[in-house]
């Protein structure tokens, strides 16, 4: 409740920030259409002729972009199409909220009960994450995605059902669908799993079974991403895309985007300080320190997830803060089950100095924390206010930067 309260405050005043929101707007809208306009041609109830002249007077950008699983949820989400800023707006806080109740279901699954509020705590009044979860983007509903994955996700020496490996396959696709930056961390999931495997001490045709399902679930999402952008687009609307979604990953993961810069190399710490304050990242680093120090498996992977795409991301050329939201669910279990330890030592202890120590950072993350989301609340747009300038002076033309955010408001070419 209190996290649906910090996303949801003056959230309709806001409008639209980023210039792709305005295109993930124009893609779910497209979709829509489109998904509208091949239901007609099928069932053969509309006028061929009335079909080709919708088609030829669409208001609006044709995009799909690299996200098309983001694109394909959000289409679903808004499929009536009825004020689809604010819809697009509160489908990123449906899909915060419900990342926020996976990550405490993991961390409590991996440090107890007591960690899994924490983290859940930790998450909900996170501004970083408070930020990303109120704008019309796919780092939500991609991180929601994944977290779902480590939450169905079993050890080698369990035995989950064919479905959930299927599922697995599935859903794993479906994150990097939603955010090509989640293939560092699908490709550490998938690590983790061959050296699981080779030490489990199970047959060898178990371990071929499981992979085996694991990659059909995989490919069976991507047939789906791919069969969906060949509908949207073949044969009419390819002038405006690559000729494939394949040609697209292809594009990114061989573009610029991969290449290493070690100019800022420091940067995502600085807009965690910028988002959270210094506290917060004092407390991760100290979590990382206690995890480093005791070895276990499941701090392993929890180091792995988080450092490695960290260092992959503050190397590369292309640095934005969204680039780590993916990484925020996984901060917050790691000061959790950090949090978690020193709590029950401080009470076991029973020393008033260090429960009083252990109350007064609680009360100065807490007080900054809620500072800090004051500056996000009142974030607003300021395209509203340039779309309704131009209309009163008749301007049809447009700064192609704002093309995307100008059709998402007006529905025009």
């Amino acid at each position: 409740f209190i996290a649906a309260c910090v996303r949801c405050h003056n959230l309709v005043n806001k409008g639209l920030i980023y210039w792709d929101e305005g295109i993930f707007i124009s893609g779910a809208r497209f979709v829509n259409w489109r998904t509208t306009m091949l239901f007609h041609k099928a069932m053969e109830n509309m006028d061929p002729l009335a079909v080709q002249l919708l088609e030829a007077n669409y208001r609006g950008l044709p995009v799909f972009l690299q996200k098309p699983a983001h694109v394909l949820l959000l289409s679903i989400w808004n499929f009536h199409g009825v004020n689809e800023i604010n819809s697009a707006m509160f489908f990123s806080v449906a899909c915060g909220l419900v990342s926020i109740i996976l990550t405490s279901v993991i961390a409590k699954r991996w440090f107890g009960i007591q960690a899994g509020l924490i983290a859940a705590a930790w998450l909900s009044v996170l501004p970083y994450h408070v930020h990303y979860s109120r704008l019309a983007l796919h780092e939500t509903s991609s991180m929601m995605l994944f977290l779902l994955l480590v939450y169905l996700w079993r050890k080698p020496e369990e035995d989950p059902s064919s479905l959930r490996l299927l599922a697995i396959g599935f859903i794993a696709m479906a994150s990097m669908g939603a955010s090509y930056r989640y293939l560092p961390y699908l490709l550490i999931c998938a690590l983790t799993e061959f050296v699981s495997s080779c030490f489990s001490g199970r047959a060898t045709v178990q371990h071929l079974k499981r992979w085996a399902l694991l990659a059909i679930g995989f490919l069976a999402c991507f047939a789906v991403l791919e069969g969906a952008y060949y509908l949207m687009f073949s044969p009419g609307y390819l002038w405006s895309q690559p000729d494939s979604y394949l040609t697209i990953l292809k594009m990114k993961f061989t573009g610029g985007e991969t290449s290493f810069d070690l100019n800022h190399l420091f940067f995502y710490f600085q807009m965690m300080i910028r988002f959270d304050g210094i506290l917060t990242l004092v407390l991760l680093v100290s979590s990382w320190a206690y995890f480093l120090y005791h070895h276990q498996k499941k701090n392993w992977f929890l180091l792995a997830i988080t450092f490695l795409p960290l260092i992959m991301f503050s190397l590369t050329t292309t640095r934005v803060p969204r680039t780590i939201t993916g990484l925020l669910p996984f901060f917050a279990i790691s000061v959790a089950g950090f949090s978690s330890v020193i709590l029950n030592r401080s009470w076991k202890t029973n020393k008033r100095w260090n429960q009083g120590f252990c109350l007064i950072i609680v009360i100065l993350m807490i007080s900054s924390m809620t500072y800090r989301n004051r500056s996000i609340w009142q974030l607003k747009s300021g395209y509203t206010e340039v779309i309704s300038w131009l209309d009163d002076r008749g301007v049809e033309t447009h700064f192609t930067t704002m093309h995307p955010i100008f059709t998402a408001y007006q529905g025009r070419n």
